[in-house]
């Protein structure tokens, strides 16, 4: 691995997401662009340790790096501040997630999000949409310029929508009220996203289900064991399941 002080030029925080990038790949050629799987957290861990980060302070900010290459976001200059205080946790109401016909982005649609604090958690199903963003780089198909975690004709909006209400009905067919949380429309996109995500363990902690919706338009192309599935993470062959660096179980955070 390379020694911290042959490859920092200048603050860590004032790198851009390609200089990142350059720089976690010096340490491992076989690094993919805009992609950490679980895999590289120890050799990420070390090289945060050599610039004098304590280990527990590194873990926190393998998890923030992960998102802000895996989201193509810029690095925001206070991504090593654990000083300042955390924005509200906020949920979407799944209605109003239904009403806007797609994926709603904050702060762009900051008026649909509710903080945790004001539902009514005796009432309410909260439910954690956990995804691989579909047009998260440069070089995805449909990228336009900004990150999304959609296509373009919003495949995984309509997936799901129809999804969460067979969880509802299943599920929680008694409770008034929806909430979703979902990183690109309750996090601020225009912030430091990454950031946002040292409270991640309290979202996940404060929801009653995860659900991962995993758009497969060649559904069709394989089949199911014909004696039943013993393995979901095999024998679910969606490419955007497992299928590479860039399959959802094969990267290294919700």
């Amino acid at each position: 691995m390379g020694n911290a002080a042959s490859v920092m030029k200048k603050p860590f925080g004032t790198y851009t997401v390609e200089e990142i990038s350059s720089l976690v790949c010096s340490l491992d050629k076989e690094f993919e662009k805009f992609n950490f799987t679980i895999i590289h957290r120890n050799e990420l861990k070390e090289l945060l340790k050599e610039m004098d980060i304590s280990e527990d302070k590194a873990d926190s900010l393998f998890c923030q790096l992960v998102a802000v290459i895996n989201n193509s976001q810029p690095v925001a200059a206070n991504i090593f501040d654990t000083t300042g205080e955390l924005p509200p946790i906020r949920f979407i109401k799944f209605n109003d997630f239904v009403k806007h016909g797609s994926m709603p982005r904050y702060p762009d649609q900051k008026e649909l999000a509710v903080n945790l604090e004001d539902i009514d958690r005796n009432n309410s199903i909260l439910i954690f949409i956990s995804h691989c963003w579909m047009r998260g780089w440069s070089g995805a198909e449909g990228w336009d310029g900004r990150p999304h975690p959609d296509n373009a004709n919003g495949d995984k909006y309509k997936l799901c929508v129809d999804g969460i209400v067979k969880v509802v009905n299943s599920l929680a067919n008694g409770m008034k009220e929806c909430y979703v949380w979902l990183d690109f429309g309750c996090i601020n996109q225009d912030g430091s996203p990454a950031g946002e995500l040292k409270q991640l363990d309290k979202i996940v902690q404060c929801c009653d289900c995860i659900f991962t919706p995993i758009y497969d338009p060649d559904h069709k192309s394989w089949n199911f064991p014909p004696y039943g599935i013993s393995n979901w993470y095999e024998q679910y062959q969606a490419p955007l399941w497992n299928n590479g660096s860039l399959g959802y179980v094969n990267r290294g955070v919700i």
